[in-house]
């Protein structure tokens, strides 16, 4: 999958991978494109390992991170 710059690495799905220009709000809604598709299909709620930096509103946060927000 990708979505502008972003892009879900093919051979590790654990990697969000710049393939020129992404931008920070492409690669988050990557991740929860991600989030989303794996809760669907398998009933598993992933949690990011990442540290998100700079300004990200709760709303924006909390719809990746969850109750973790």
């Amino acid at each position: 999958r990708r979505l502008g710059g972003a892009e879900i690495a093919p051979l590790h799905a654990n990697f969000i991978l710049n393939r020129g220009e992404a931008r920070a709000i492409e690669v988050l809604e990557l991740i929860r494109l991600a989030q989303r598709e794996v809760r669907e299909q398998f009933g598993i709620q992933l949690e990011p390992e990442v540290q998100f930096v700079g300004r990200w509103s709760d709303t924006v946060l909390g719809s990746v991170l969850g109750s973790a927000a």
